[in-house]
């Protein structure tokens, strides 16, 4: 659980801070830059006060990976060829991390501190929502990538992964757009409702419905055909697909995926902005 006489004594800190700041007529940039460095430290320090989002969005990953590959086996079909099942499940539980982290741990996060009248409290400070935005998603997608760089550690010594023929500029530039709509999601429906409690459940249906539904706990091509039409109306299973074509060097316009995947990045991202508050 968050510690709350801690957050709110950060709060207080960060606004005696910025006082002299927000009394001046110009703030320059160094000013804007401490503001943003003193939001990454407290979100932060509530996700690392969080060991539910630290196991699923980091351990979870991980450990499904290895049971997967052990349970299914060696090869699988996608794309019309045979590939390991690691090189499925890679992508599939690296967006499940982006999942965690994106959608669980932000709109969740999000509605408990709009609980607690974090968010309220900030407004008596010089902070804008961008500087409040900015630094909470340097924080989530930081974990992703730590995540990120453990799962490939564990498929190149455990399953002998050979890196050099992968196109891991594409593939991490895809995870970049995923974790993005992953995030904007997260964002919107933390910010949408009024009540925070409503938010909070929101975000946990949202969530479990992705985990079941949305292409990252199990391979959509070993689904029954009626639930591969259901995952497909949720945008991580394009996602997921996206990032499995990065990472198996498939043509990344050869179906519909890219354009899914950046038409809900746009519309969660214009929609959270928009809809994002302090109060």
């Amino acid at each position: 659980m968050f510690d709350d006489a801690a957050i709110c004594g950060e709060v207080l800190g960060m606004r005696a801070e910025t006082k002299t700041a927000h009394q001046s007529t110009v703030v320059g940039r160094g000013t804007n830059v401490s503001r943003i460095k003193g939001l990454f430290k407290i979100e932060l320090k509530l996700l690392l006060k969080q060991p539910i989002i630290l196991i699923f969005g980091i351990l979870g990953p991980i450990a499904f990976l290895v049971m997967q590959t052990e349970i299914i086996g060696n090869m699988v079909s996608f794309q019309e060829t045979e590939v390991s099942i690691v090189d499925l499940a890679l992508p599939m539980f690296t967006m499940m991390s982006i999942a965690v982290l994106g959608v669980g741990n932000v709109g969740i996060g999000m509605a408990y501190t709009r609980l607690i009248k974090f968010l309220k409290r900030l407004r008596l400070t010089p902070v804008k929502k961008t500087d409040y935005i900015l630094a909470n998603f340097l924080v989530q997608l930081i974990m992703a990538i730590l995540t990120t760089f453990v799962l490939l550690i564990v498929v190149v010594t455990v399953y002998s992964v050979d890196l050099t023929d992968r196109n891991l500029f594409m593939f991490f530039s895809i995870l970049f757009l995923n974790f993005l709509m992953c995030y904007f999601l997260g964002l919107l429906i933390g910010s949408i409702f009024e009540d925070p409690k409503t938010s909070q459940s929101m975000a946990m249906v949202v969530y479990f419905a992705l985990v079941f539904l949305g292409g990252f706990t199990f391979p959509i091509e070993m689904m029954p055909e009626f639930m591969q039409y259901i995952s497909y109306v949720t945008p991580t299973t394009h996602a997921v697909k996206l990032l499995q074509f990065a990472w198996n060097g498939t043509n990344l316009f050869a179906d519909y995926h890219f354009i899914v995947v950046v038409l809900a990045t746009s519309i969660f991202g214009i929609l959270g902005f928009r809809f994002f508050k302090f109060n």
